[in-house]
């Protein structure tokens, strides 16, 4: 006879049961996914409003299998499959406005295996699965996966090797790469692109898009019309051309090559071996990075702050120039009213000016040859010979040291400074009379005064400012001891 204890249990035992029986049943009831088996060939997968999962898998066989997402029920019925010339074709049939299913297309490829999706909202993912190390192969020609996709999104994991190159073009759409270490080549129109930790070959043609390049090293070549391009905390070469498009590289190693145009661009905190900047109508910002920087600038604006390296501007059509803090040599070339200012800086400067303006404050040395042009100079310690052709300004040469020559012609109006003690050495066709110098607080000496011997260096115990000055008889200087 048996016990309560043993009645208990068997009760027990047989509603487990039960629930196994009822679970087994249910998940029959669900639709256990059928996948079926596909060639080793090309797939070429069209579909829209649903959801793709692809997985390459080393070693595997090619398959797909069509589930609802809310039910796991097997949709395979709605998978027609068709063999091409090329390939096999497969299509997912649009289903009833209606109805509540939301078909995912599970497929599982090789790598290298070439697999094309062509569809509109669709949310496609790619996952590189581990498998055994794949041998060395020459990088392909053409990519193996390929995305032809409007207003959907797509992202793809950890692809790695030349067999699982990438292939995209979205209108409307966003795509992510994370973790891939393969050749890519997306072309985004209306959307967004966002790659994170890249390794390898990106080529990327953007259209009103924003692109987001994070991480990793890869050498980026990027053609973007409209839009923003972030590039951050990366490494490796970039070649970009841009326009119309808001750019901003912020901590990146490695040369960058940028042609912008009627835009914006940044440039900050990025140690590179190279900057190389063509800009036009462009504002752009160079700052506190390092390299060497070759930057012209047609229209538009230039201010560089901090950067550490030797660097060379151009700029012409009225563009405007600026640099502080710069610790490496510095030439500047304006022409056609372009606006060149320099200021704070610890390296040679060497400026040319025509037809434009030019300020020069705190640099450790300066060589400035300007015509037709309006010039400042202030605290420059070294002044090497400068040479003014029609041109107007102020030179405050108070901080000067030594002995600093000027050259003046063409009709130029220029007022000078000079600490006190300080002496004029005048010669040229301007300085025989005098009348074109207006000299106060300097001891002037003019060609046709009698030689005296070699000016004295010192006056009471202080070191003389010496200036030698060759003037034309169209040109006019007036000279200020302070």
């Amino acid at each position: 006879m048996k016990t309560e204890r043993q009645r208990s249990r068997a009760r027990s035992g047989g509603r487990i049961a039960l629930l196994v029986l009822l679970a087994l049943v249910f998940s029959r009831g669900a639709g256990a996914a059928t996948v079926k088996p596909l060639s080793s060939g090309r797939l070429f997968l069209e579909a829209s409003d649903g959801k793709v999962e692809v997985e390459v898998v080393p070693g595997a066989s090619a398959g797909v299998s069509v589930v609802d997402a809310r039910t796991g029920t097997d949709l395979g019925k709605r998978l027609e499959s068709k063999a091409r010339e090329d390939g096999t074709g497969l299509r997912l049939v649009p289903g009833d406005p209606k109805s509540e299913e939301r078909p995912v297309v599970k497929l599982r490829v090789r790598p290298g295996q070439r697999l094309e999706v062509t569809g509109s909202r669709l949310d496609v993912s790619v996952t590189h699965l581990a498998g055994p190390p794949a041998e060395a192969a020459a990088p392909r020609v053409e990519p193996t996966i390929v995305g032809r996709l409007e207003k959907s999104t797509f992202r793809a994991t950890g692809l790695i090797g030349p067999d699982v190159g990438l292939f995209l073009t979205t209108d409307g759409g966003e795509i992510r790469l994370d973790g891939c270490e393969t050749l890519v080549d997306a072309r985004v129109t209306g959307g967004s692109l966002r790659v994170m930790d890249h390794r390898g070959l990106l080529r990327i043609t953007g259209r009103d898009a924003d692109l987001h390049l994070e991480g990793g090293t890869s050498e980026p070549t990027v053609n973007l019309t409209g839009g923003t391009a972030t590039f951050r905390d990366g490494s490796g070469p970039v070649a970009l051309s841009a326009n119309g498009a808001k750019v901003w590289v912020d901590q990146w190693t490695g040369a960058l090559r940028i042609e912008a145009a009627h835009g914006n661009l940044d440039v900050a905190r990025s140690a590179t071996k190279l900057v190389d900047l063509k800009l036009t109508d462009t504002f752009a910002r160079l700052g506190q990075g390092s390299g060497r920087a070759n930057v012209s600038c047609d229209g538009g604006a230039i201010d560089v702050d901090g950067f550490q390296g030797p660097m060379t501007i151009a700029a012409t059509d009225r563009a405007s120039a600026s640099a502080s803090g710069v610790t490496g040599a510095l030439r500047l070339t304006g022409t056609d009213g372009a606006r060149l200012e320099v200021k704070d800086c610890r390296g040679a400067v060497t400026a040319t000016s025509t037809g434009g303006t030019v300020a020069v404050e705190r640099a450790a040395s300066l060589k400035l040859d300007a015509v037709d042009s309006e010039v400042t100079v202030r605290a420059v310690p070294k002044l090497l010979p400068m040479t003014l052709r029609s041109c107007t300004g102020e030179l405050d040469l108070v901080e000067t040291l030594g002995s600093p020559a000027v050259s003046v012609s063409l009709g130029s109006r220029l007022g000078v400074r000079l600490a006190e003690p300080c002496a004029v050495q005048a010669s040229g066709p301007g300085a025989k009379l005098g009348e074109s110098i207006a000299c106060s607080g300097c001891d002037l000496k003019l060609p046709n005064h009698p030689a005296l011997g070699p000016p004295r260096q010192y006056y009471r115990g202080t070191r003389r400012s010496v200036l030698a000055l060759t003037l034309d008889e169209d040109s006019r200087v007036t000279i200020e001891a302070k």
